[in-house]
């Protein structure tokens, strides 16, 4: 294991640039298995605990005033359960975990730098020059599946490319389930990614003060299954297909409406127009 033996280096921990990190996170081996969400959120705590693992193992192997370099998380997912149930990587759960790992380390910066990769993103069956990683498909074992269709967690990324701004600001909910991610544009417009984990209940978001417009886009199971959907809609629109996402992106739902309804298992990226 050359990792300690390198961590043990006090010269070679002082000059990273960065610490890579890889992670599999739940492999849900608990019997009976937990519900999604609440593999998510233990997940989330894993990746909260990261930093302070890796202080602790460098203090212990090296001089413990050794500063510790930025840490990029390169190659993750979630993988529950990738036997009984399918594989976690390649439905919404992936989706809506991403999203909030995106949400986590903008907010409280557990990592300093992601780059999302799943080897583990595949499909078995068919070894492992299948699966596109995760992001799209590419020897899917429904022929009907064209190559290169979207998977699920494409839109992670796309929702919050659509509610990033220039600032993260603060935002919470009361909500165990309902995570909220608060952002504001240069142009005084705020964003706001919106996840439920609850696969059975709704949540409703009352924007207080809102007088402008409000643009959203909706990440959903279609057809069933929550978290485990091998097929998701956005904005009610899905691809067809017997697995993936839809493209292109249908037309953002617009109203004036102060209050937003959170679907079970979703995904939201709102923009609130100053």
């Amino acid at each position: 294991n050359w990792m300690p033996d390198l961590l043990s280096k006090t010269d070679a921990v002082r000059k990273a640039d960065f610490l890579v990190l890889h992670d599999y996170f739940d492999k849900a081996t608990d019997e009976p298995a937990p519900s999604a969400a609440t593999l998510i959120q233990r997940d989330l705590d894993q990746l909260h605990a990261m930093r302070q693992g890796v202080a602790d193992f460098i203090s212990n192997s090296t001089a413990p005033t050794t500063p510790m370099p930025p840490l990029a998380l390169t190659e993750f997912q979630i993988a529950f359960p990738s036997s009984s149930a399918g594989n976690a990587t390649e439905t919404l759960a992936s989706a809506v975990f991403l999203a909030s790992v995106i949400g986590e380390t903008l907010t409280a910066a557990p990592v300093n730098a992601l780059t999302e990769f799943a080897w583990h993103a595949k499909w078995f069956s068919k070894g492992n020059r299948s699966g596109g990683y995760g992001s799209y498909a590419f020897g899917h074992p429904d022929p009907s599946v064209p190559e290169g269709t979207l998977a699920p967690k494409y839109y992670s990324s796309w929702l919050w490319r659509k509610a990033l701004g220039a600032s993260v600001i603060d935002a919470s909910s009361s909500t165990a389930s309902l995570k909220v991610y608060a952002t504001r544009f240069a142009g005084g417009e705020h964003g706001l990614v919106l996840i439920n984990t609850d696969e059975a209940a709704a949540a409703s978001v009352t924007l207080a003060g809102v007088k402008g417009r409000v643009n959203g886009w909706v990440l959903s199971a279609a057809g069933g299954g929550a978290m485990m959907a091998a097929v998701v809609a956005v904005n009610g629109v899905d691809n067809g297909l017997s697995w993936g996402a839809p493209w292109p992106p249908p037309a953002p739902y617009a109203a004036t409406s102060d209050s937003i309804d959170v679907p079970p298992a979703s995904v939201t990226a709102v923009i609130v127009y100053a």
